[in-house]
């Protein structure tokens, strides 16, 4: 199998680094988004408007359609609109603040990343499943232990964000290259779920493709 990661592995496990986002792909996203891709959404979207109830907007636009109050429709169209690009941004925000950590070998910010507990997962490219946030942690220092020079380059093609109440996602094929390697291609789903207002990651599945 060729790509970056055949030169160095966890135990049967190879490894994926961070990416960065390429700058022209900010156009394909709203305001919010945009910010959340360049890093610039800190303070940009409060809690407020992170924990806001989307599934109570939708009942409330729901019925205001059923009763013909179409201000009130349209207010409430806007706020959801609004609400939805917020969470696009809070989970490419912290897409981007993980893979931060992973392009740089930050384990410390990796930690504040992952969601604590069990109900977590992490495939790296080619391996098994690892479960558990302690032992996920466990590979992660295996990575920024390697013998491969930080930070890693990586580019980005076909980011897509969805988001629904607590729990979001981000699908992404990347190119990756290691210092004197050949760039290698994985796509990777990255799942967030939204705890106090903060996006955490507890899913991240990384394959290797070949195109």
């Amino acid at each position: 199998m060729s790509g970056w990661y055949t030169e160095f592995t966890l135990p049967s496990q190879p490894i994926l680094p961070a990416y960065r986002i390429p700058i022209a792909a900010h156009t394909l996203y709203p305001r919010y988004i945009r910010q959340a891709l360049s890093g610039e959404t800190e303070g940009a979207i409060s809690n407020e408007d992170m924990i806001l109830d989307e599934q109570a907007l939708d009942r409330e636009l729901e019925s205001a359609i059923q009763e013909e109050n179409y201000n009130r429709a349209a207010e409430l169209r806007d706020k959801l609109q609004a609400l939805q690009e917020s969470s696009k941004a809070g989970v490419l925000n912290a897409n981007t603040r993980f893979y931060n950590a992973f392009r740089s070998g930050d384990l410390e910010a990796m930690r504040v990343i992952w969601l604590r507990g069990e109900n977590t997962h992490c495939v790296h490219p080619g391996a098994g499943m690892i479960s558990g946030c302690a032992y996920i942690m466990e590979s992660w220092e295996l990575v920024a232990g390697a013998d491969v020079e930080f930070p890693l380059k990586i580019d980005l093609q076909n980011v897509e964000v969805h988001v629904k109440g607590d729990v979001g996602y981000v699908t992404c094929l990347e190119l990756v290259k290691t210092k004197g390697s050949r760039w290698g291609k994985q796509v990777a789903t990255n799942v967030f779920e939204r705890v106090g207002g903060e996006w955490f990651i507890c899913i991240h599945h990384a394959s290797h493709v070949t195109l």
